[in-house]
């Protein structure tokens, strides 16, 4: 983590979210994967450890331009359990922002386990049904969606959701 150390201070982002961003120099986003035309992603993160439970996520459009960020902390249900309320988060809001017209969407996370779940229903855990089915929903509202495997090492969802770790609260920001 200390490669974002002082990266972000959210108290600033209402202000200036550049700046509330950009607080020290560091090679963000070193696993960006580019994307074509009006394609947008999000980038799903979730830790977890025996007592605490957090996510973050970052929607980017192909300019690596951030238009919806927010991270915190969950129910500490294990790490599975948080990466999947990140990806439903981040399809409620891309739904409740009204996304869904605007472009394709990419969610990436770097749990090859919740993406099987997700593409066969056969091996998903009864435990969470409500948590699928509501994934289901969402999916089928926005239509043009992909899900992608990708590392998160040194990427910004990755700090966000081990800072998440740290939160009493959720921060959510979004225009």
């Amino acid at each position: 983590m200390p490669i974002f150390e002082g990266l972000l201070n959210d108290s600033l982002w209402w202000d200036d979210p550049i700046q509330s961003t950009i607080l020290a120099p560091c090679p963000i986003e070193q696993s960006w994967t580019h994307l074509p035309g009006d394609m947008v992603k999000f980038s799903v993160d979730g830790a977890a450890t025996s007592d605490k439970a957090g996510c973050g996520v970052v929607l980017r459009d192909a300019q690596r331009i951030i238009s919806i960020m927010f991270y915190g902390p969950l129910s500490p249900l294990g790490l599975d359990f948080a990466e999947l309320v990140a990806i439903l988060k981040a399809l409620e809001v891309f739904k409740a922002g009204n996304w869904i017209v605007c472009a394709p969407l990419i969610v990436e996370s770097n749990s090859k386990v919740i993406l099987n779940w997700l593409s066969d229903s056969l091996q998903r855990p009864w435990r969470w049904w409500k948590i699928f089915r509501d994934i289901g929903f969402l999916v089928t509202q926005i239509g043009n969606i992909q899900f992608q495997h990708i590392c998160m090492e040194k990427n910004l969802a990755d700090y966000l959701e081990k800072v998440s770790l740290q939160r009493s609260e959720f921060f959510e920001a979004w225009w």
